[in-house]
């Protein structure tokens, strides 16, 4: 079967729009076959696409079927790379940040693409151009044999591995950064030695990656004994807190022990623990 030819000299203004017209979908909360029908070649096809040409931008490069084997080839390992990216910074493999992302990468590729291909003669520019052509299996050679199967199995392991992403939601890396800065608010300076009844100040932060909000209170003791409890101090996943609190002591001694133990959600058992030693002068 055979239709009218399609040829265009940029593709990306279409790549374009179907990517546009997804984000906004997925903004208004749209949901139904026309989004999953636009979603599929978002992820599945153009960052790949885009990539291809990027590099490749020469009708010499590559022949139709092995740009499109590629192109889906690239897609299957772009994007996971992407997300592995977002999985380290403080938005994490959601829908939403998963999206503005590749839409951001596939524009980077096509505005790369277009100027790779504009220093090009025009007929050596790479041109998507298609006839509607369903040929027989007998009909193709070996290496198209080859091409097209490889093909259908990039398309089903794309599909398999977006459905497992879906079903498999990301459990992320969690943990709570607390730390203690010396009187400046540095790492370093920190108070060695104190006069006794002195009152001298310490930073002590903490930052929230435990993917929740957590509520965390801090202990202060000096050789062992509760002097001081700050908080409750809650965070939501990201946030971080800072604060001051003094160190003084009523009597000299040498190698005297302050530590600093933090506490989560109401727990008794300190979650991290920090400690200086200071030396009480009469």
């Amino acid at each position: 079967m055979q239709g009218r030819p399609f040829q265009t000299n940029n593709e990306f203004l279409l790549i374009a729009g179907i990517s546009i017209l997804l984000a906004i979908l997925i903004g208004c909360g749209a949901a139904g076959p026309l989004r999953a029908v636009l979603a599929l070649p978002f992820i599945l096809f153009f960052p790949g696409y885009t990539l291809t040409t990027a590099l490749l931008p020469g009708k010499q490069d590559l022949d139709g079927m092995e740009r499109a084997v590629l192109s889906f080839g690239l897609s299957i390992a772009v994007v996971p790379l992407l997300g592995l990216i977002l999985n380290n910074t403080p938005w994490g493999i959601s829908l939403y940040p998963l999206l503005i992302t590749v839409l951001l990468f596939t524009s980077l590729m096509s505005v790369v693409s277009l100027s790779r291909r504009k220093k090009l003669p025009t007929e050596e520019r790479y041109t998507l151009a298609w006839r509607f052509i369903i040929p027989g299996w007998p009909e193709l050679s070996q290496r198209d044999r080859v091409l097209l199967v490889t093909l259908a199995g990039a398309i089903v392991i794309g599909l398999g591995s977006l459905c497992l992403t879906a079903a498999s939601p990301r459990a992320g890396e969690m943990y709570t950064e607390f730390y203690v800065l010396g009187a400046t608010g540095k790492a370093g300076g920190y108070t060695g030695e104190l006069q006794i009844n002195e009152n001298k100040q310490v930073y002590l932060g903490v930052v929230n990656h435990e993917q929740r909000q957590v509520t965390y209170n801090v202990e202060v003791r000096l050789d062992g004994s509760k002097k001081k409890e700050i908080g409750p101090i809650e965070l939501e996943h990201g946030q971080k807190w800072e604060g001051t609190t003094g160190i003084s002591a009523g009597k000299p001694k040498n190698k005297m022990l302050v530590e600093f133990l933090l506490t989560k959600d109401g727990e008794s058992t300190p979650y991290r623990s920090l400690h200086l030693w200071v030396d009480v002068k009469p």
